[in-house]
């Protein structure tokens, strides 16, 4: 299953998110603070060989194309749409994915566990693994 947020998939800074912890298991509330900023305006630029690096994959010029602006830097929204396309089924698995994701998610007819229910823990991955 692909996941929305392929590219960011920790919370934003300040916002919380459920975390297992070792011991026990339980999923615990924990702030986000120190995780990589995943906030979806400030992505920043993609490596220079990102490119090459889905070619080595298999994807084809076009699709790299669409993915990149005319200066070549990487649209992360078109990005995480390119990586749905090639899912078999979609997790959101980040806080705060923007509602053009979900929507396209959504619209793909694709299995999807939206985040509200990807966050009550690893019996919702579990459920949704042995759905697919």
């Amino acid at each position: 299953a692909g996941e929305t947020g392929p590219v960011a998939r920790g919370a934003a800074r300040g916002q919380s998110r459920k975390r297992p912890e070792a011991s026990n298991g339980a999923w615990t509330e924990e702030s986000a603070e120190d995780d990589w900023d995943s906030n979806w305006d400030n992505m920043g630029d993609m490596d220079a060989r990102f490119a090459d690096k889905l070619k080595q994959q298999g994807f084809s010029d076009d699709d790299i194309k669409l993915v990149t602006d005319a200066d070549g830097h990487f649209d992360y929204i078109a990005l995480n749409k390119l990586a749905m396309d090639y899912s078999d089924a979609i997790v959101d698995s980040t806080p705060g994915t923007p509602a053009e994701l979900i929507d396209y998610a959504k619209a793909s007819g694709k299995p999807f566990l939206p985040y509200e229910k990807a966050s009550e823990g690893p019996a919702a991955y579990f459920e949704f693994y042995k759905s697919l």
